[in-house]
């Protein structure tokens, strides 16, 4: 790891001896902190999928990134990840899924059924390292749309545009307090119920007379020049808003001694203008991104100091700047964005920019860092309608890793703060008002280690129902693979628990554990750990960007389709037969319930249904659906059984009895498991090799989530198009293997 290390001495006239021991109290203080950072090890998982919305009884395709919270490098720690669907209408899951994950990715499909109504759902992933107990904020997931049809879409319902009303305005000095004489910028925020922006503008008033005007800049935000005193009282007065709410506005309070800074960032290095009041001191300022220090600066402290921090080094994102005192209490503290031109350049080249219906297209990635040198990188590739964005959904992966996942709190519009450089003041209000502790890797956060609460593979325990029984003989269970027939056998501990590892949910979405203890009266019931009733029972929190109101339907070139075809708007077929289960292994266990568990059986050589007469040989079994005749009424006359008497016979037709899933299960001491779900490839069409004249509706063109780029770090690929005459977007994003992220955007018309 490296540091940098400046020493900034007042008049230069320390000697050589007091530069080592600075050097030994810098070093010591970052070893203290990273001792307390890097013990957490954690991921952060980024859901992206093929396109924003959905079609009823269609396939949305996902992936998940999982990338180490502090170095951004693909987190390879996990193999299992959880995913669920959650309607926010009524905030029910109506999906549970296991997928693998391999060296820190996974990727997968899920069927939206007609039990899934339309309306905004979430998707929501979940790993071992990404998800801890009392996790409080968690955003590893994604906003959808489901809709019946999108030629029929008019806007999510409820959703219309609206004046916002001024709920909260808050005030918050750069450094986090305001001293006694020490000149400060304080930013401001303004914003309603939920989070929105409020535009507004006002005054400040020093012992009730106007002193200077504000108004806000920047999504609800801005900043004023202040040099307060304690002498003096402040309060602001808001143009047109209501008296009972400018009452509530608490103008922050003025200390009379302490420490200011001032941060005027220059890309290449930041400028601190450090200002105090308590007279001459050694002060510290510390510069950490994600939990590691990236520079340590000493210096001795009289009454003001700037300071020029060189910054080309660091990574990209937001930084926490923290001034400590000569005790290494922090005093002042802010955060800034460094480095915003440090990321992947990716760059997409198309054969041409129309092409026809059903047209072949020849696609380039091209990957570079900044200074135009090829890296080999890990991206996902989306060519869909552009019909089908979320109107109200504006997280991509530069958001997430870069402000989401460092900043507590919802963000709104986080894709405008990495459009071009001329937003970079904009960024900055932001950070101001985000506020210095609301930073992620705050000493609070990092104090606050948190203990896993999920795991890749399968836990459980033996139990019996009669709890006087206890485990004896077998200390050992068997996992049935019903695909292969093949059993598996486990050890379990002197209590009956056992643990079962990931590679176990490869054998399919369905598999079977049963202990075998034939000595117990009772049998022994396998209870298995279920993961996602773990991340029920957590009181978390989705935290999710705020997008702000855009007509979704503005701008939209309907797609159109073939004249001379129509699409099909549903199917549904259906057919009479027995019960299905959802595996071969159950159709089994049915037939073996009918014939051993009922006990039924053809008296031999009579023929009767259980017959009485005749019951040595049970071997000939009734076949469902022929006729039998039995005997009704039947009893023996005499202990001996010699003779017998009966009311008649009947005739009838031999059904089998319908056992459900559960029953079936519990009749053989059973517990089903769920596994991965298995992987499925995404279908292109190749029409140089099929019939180009079936109609073809795919509005998605190419979802590819798990490109790895040549050394070159180059990618190509080649499609088709499909019948929709319409605009198409390309949607590249993705990480190197250094930690680097980036996403470009691209379109082309189909005609």
């Amino acid at each position: 790891m490296k540091y940098y290390w400046i020493y900034l001495f007042l008049f230069f006239s320390y000697n050589l001896s007091y530069s080592q021991i600075s050097r030994a109290k810098l070093d010591s203080i970052a070893d203290d902190f990273h001792a307390i950072s890097l013990q957490d090890d954690r991921s952060s998982i980024y859901i992206n999928t093929s396109k924003g919305i959905y079609e009823t009884n269609e396939d949305l395709w996902f992936k998940a990134t999982l990338l180490n919270e502090q170095t951004l490098v693909p987190y390879v720690g996990d193999q299992t990840l959880y995913v669920q669907l959650r309607n926010l209408q009524n905030d029910s899951i109506v999906l549970q899924s296991k997928y693998k994950i391999e060296d820190g990715f996974s990727a997968g499909r899920i069927f939206l059924h007609n039990a899934i109504k339309p309306g905004e759902y979430f998707l929501e992933a979940f790993s071992k390292s990404s998800f801890k107990k009392q996790e409080g904020d968690y955003k590893g997931n994604r906003k959808i749309l489901i809709v019946e049809n999108i030629l029929g879409f008019k806007g999510i319902p409820g959703e219309k545009e609206k004046t916002s009303t001024l709920a909260d305005f808050q005030l918050l000095p750069e450094g986090g307090h305001l001293v006694d004489g020490l000149t400060s910028k304080i930013a401001f925020k303004a914003v309603d119920s939920i989070g929105n922006p409020v535009e507004v503008s006002g005054v400040i008033l020093e012992n009730e007379k106007p002193i200077l005007s504000f108004q806000t800049t920047h999504a609800g935000m801005g900043s004023f020049i202040l040099t307060p005193s304690c002498k003096s009282s402040y309060s602001v007065k808001l143009n047109n808003i209501s008296e009972n709410l400018q009452r509530e506005i608490v103008f922050p309070a003025i200390k009379r001694n302490g420490t200011t800074f001032q941060v005027f960032n220059n890309n290449e290095h930041l400028d601190l203008k450090i200002k105090s009041n308590t007279g001459q001191q050694q002060i510290y300022i510390r510069v950490q991104s994600r939990g590691i220090i990236q520079s340590m600066v000493t210096a001795i402290l009289k009454d003001s100091l700037i300071i020029q921090l060189p910054v080309t080094t660091f990574p990209q994102g937001v930084h926490d700047l923290t001034l400590l005192d000569e005790n290494l209490r922090p005093v002042a503290g802010r955060l800034v964005y460094i480095n915003r031109k440090e990321k992947l350049n990716i760059n997409t080249v198309l054969s041409k920019e129309e092409f026809g219906r059903k047209e072949k297209v020849n696609l380039k990635v091209k990957v570079t860092d900044r200074k135009g040198n090829p890296v080999q990188s890990h991206l996902s590739l989306s060519i869909f309608d552009h019909q089908f964005i979320h109107p109200f959904d504006g997280k991509t992966i530069l958001t997430h890793y870069y402000l989401s996942e460092a900043l507590k709190g919802k963000i709104y519009n986080p894709g405008h703060y990495f459009k071009d450089e001329s937003k970079a003041g904009d960024l900055d209000l932001l950070l101001l008002t985000q506020g210095w502790r609301k930073y992620k890797w705050h000493e609070d956060y990092l104090n606050s280690k948190k203990d896993p609460l999920l795991q890749d593979g399968i836990s459980g325990r033996i139990v019996y129902r009669n709890q006087e029984e206890t485990l004896k003989d077998q200390k050992t269970i068997v996992i049935f693979d019903f695909i292969t027939e093949q059993g598996y056998v486990e050890l379990l501990d002197n209590l009956g628990n056992f643990y079962i590892n990931a590679s176990y949910l490869e054998l399919g979405r369905q598999f079977y554990i049963k202990h075998f203890d034939a000595g117990k009266k009772n049998k022994p019931v396998v209870n298995i750990d279920d993961e996602f009733h773990k991340i029920k029972n957590e009181d978390y929190l989705i935290n999710y960007p705020i997008l702000p109101y855009t007509n979704s339907s503005e701008g939209l070139t309907k797609t159109i389709m073939d004249p001379f075809s129509e699409q099909l708007q549903e199917v549904q077929l259906t057919g009479k037969g027995s019960k299905q289960y959802s595996n071969k292994y159950l159709g089994k266990l049915d037939s073996l319930a009918n014939l051993i568990i009922t006990g039924d059986y053809i008296g031999i050589p009579c023929g009767v249904f259980n017959c009485p007469l005749h019951t040595t040989d049970q071997s000939k079994k009734p076949i469902a659906g022929e006729i039998y005749e039995e005997m009704v009424g039947f009893e023996w006359v005499d202990e001996l059984k010699r003779s017998y008497k009966q009311r008649g016979h009947r005739r009838f037709v031999y059904e089998k009895i319908q056992y459900t899933e559960e029953e079936l299960l519990r009749k053989f001491n059973l517990s089903s498991v769920s596994g991965y779900v298995p992987k499925v490839e995404f279908y292109s069409p190749n029409y140089e090799l099929e019939d180009s004249n079936i109609v073809d509706y795919r509005n998605t063109l190419i979802w590819d989530p798990l490109i790895s780029t040549d050394k070159n770090g180059e990618y190509e690929i080649s499609f088709y198009t499909s019948d929709f005459i319409s605009k198409f977007l390309v949607v590249v994003e993705g990480v190197s293997t250094t930690g680097q992220i980036g996403r470009f955007n691209s379109q082309f018309l189909v005609y």
